[in-house]
């Protein structure tokens, strides 16, 4: 028949497979082994690789990144202000609190006070040896931050608005600001004030810009404890500009002095003032 292939190779297939399957298998016995031994070279030993050299320097980059540390708490900055400025002189009667109120700047790295521990030492410094006669000292007992949005006080009601909230009897509170406007001529700035609020006279407090020198605290804490403006050419209340004596040499006169001496007891006696050395 045409087409199909020749059956003479498929036979030939069939037998050799016929024959492979009968050498293999005998009545279902294993083929023959030969049972002389053979022998059997061991497996060389592995070769331990060398251990990597490990750095004792730190790596660059971590499999875990650590987590960035924590930003530094503003209160324990602050508290600066208290603990590394003078304290009460110990070797006078009377130890006042002052209570410190910062205009806190924006900076590349966070929020800083608008003026240095070493400023605010200077103003206490003075205060300390200007108020010695009266039996007088100053020291920071508190530190706060005002607002982010109080930066300038340029108006009578800015000036009412810093104690609100933060005024208490006790302590003479002293804000700082990055600028003190004058009130009674636009565009002028000054460096401090003792202010009286408006809807209340006995609540009062000092304002300094970061600008004062280190008397101005001295000035305004001077009408804290009822002292005008004066004409004495030797007395810090005396604004006059003149360069006799200089600012470095001007302080209070006797009469000065007498009247801050009543002033103060009518504020210890009224709580305004509270005398710390008398818990010592």
């Amino acid at each position: 028949m045409k087409g199909l292939p020749p059956s003479g190779p498929r036979r030939r297939v069939g037998v050799v497979l016929t024959l492979a399957l009968a050498a293999c298998s005998s009545e279902g016995r294993p083929p023959s082994v030969d049972p002389s031994p053979v022998s059997v070279e061991p497996a060389p030993a592995p070769v331990e690789a060398p251990e990597p050299e490990v750095s004792q320097e730190t790596p660059v980059q971590a499999t875990v990144e650590a987590a960035p540390p924590p930003a530094p708490r503003l209160e324990h900055d602050l508290d600066r202000f208290r603990r590394e400025t003078p304290r009460c002189r110990e070797d006078v009667g009377h130890c006042f609190s002052l209570a410190l109120h910062l205009v806190m700047l924006e900076a590349p790295d966070g929020r800083v006070p608008v003026q240095t521990i070493d400023w605010v030492a200077a103003q206490v410094r003075v205060a300390q040896e200007l108020y010695a006669p009266i039996d007088a000292s100053f020291q920071v007992d508190s530190v706060d931050a005002l607002p982010g949005e109080i930066v300038e006080v340029n108006t009578r009601s800015e000036r009412d608005a810093l104690g609100h909230g933060r005024f208490s009897p006790g302590a003479a509170h002293v804000f700082v600001v990055a600028r003190l406007g004058d009130i009674d001529i636009a565009g002028e700035e000054i460096r401090g004030v003792h202010w009286r609020d408006r809807a209340d006279r006995s609540r009062r407090w000092v304002i300094l810009s970061r600008i004062a020198a280190d008397r101005v605290l001295s000035h305004e804490l001077g009408h804290f404890f009822g002292l005008p403006h004066s004409d004495y050419p030797e007395s810090i209340m005396n604004k006059s500009p003149r360069a006799d004596p200089p600012w470095s040499e001007r302080g209070f006169v006797a009469a000065e002095y007498t009247r801050m001496r009543r002033h103060r007891d009518r504020m210890l006696a009224s709580g305004m003032l509270i005398n710390h050395a008398a818990q010592r």
